[in-house]
């Protein structure tokens, strides 16, 4: 791919297609085709990150058909699955900890451990 193309906006297929690769698996967050209004437009090469990051995610699990953990058993499997989409985009959980006074002194405490991993 000629480096000029990787800064321009992504261009994909239209319709629904052009839907599921932009917001599902790329992850924009807002509309691409009014570039007049928003200036946060995904560039190609951020949407060929995102493409290769769920790419190499699909394999991960042999039974399921994307790279998301899907409700099998009911409502109760979505926490689950919204905490292991976290966690493939970097995300740390503190599990098992109760209310400390606020968000902003759990991350405190934990600030160095988290570093350590990135």
């Amino acid at each position: 791919m000629p480096q000029w193309t990787v800064e321009k906006p992504l261009q994909v297929a239209t319709g629904f297609t052009y839907m599921i690769i932009l917001y599902a698996i790329a992850m924009a967050d807002c509309d691409q085709d009014n570039m007049e209004v928003y200036e946060d437009v995904l560039k190609t090469k951020d949407g060929i990150d995102c493409l290769a990051l769920y790419n190499s995610l699909v394999g991960r699990f042999p039974n399921s058909l994307g790279a998301f953990m899907y409700p099998i058993y009911g409502h109760r499997e979505l926490p689950r699955a919204f905490c292991h989409r976290a966690a493939v985009k970097g995300c740390i959980q503190f599990l098992m900890q109760g209310k400390v006074g606020g968000y902003a002194s759990v991350f405190e405490k934990y600030q160095e451990k988290a570093e350590s991993f990135l």
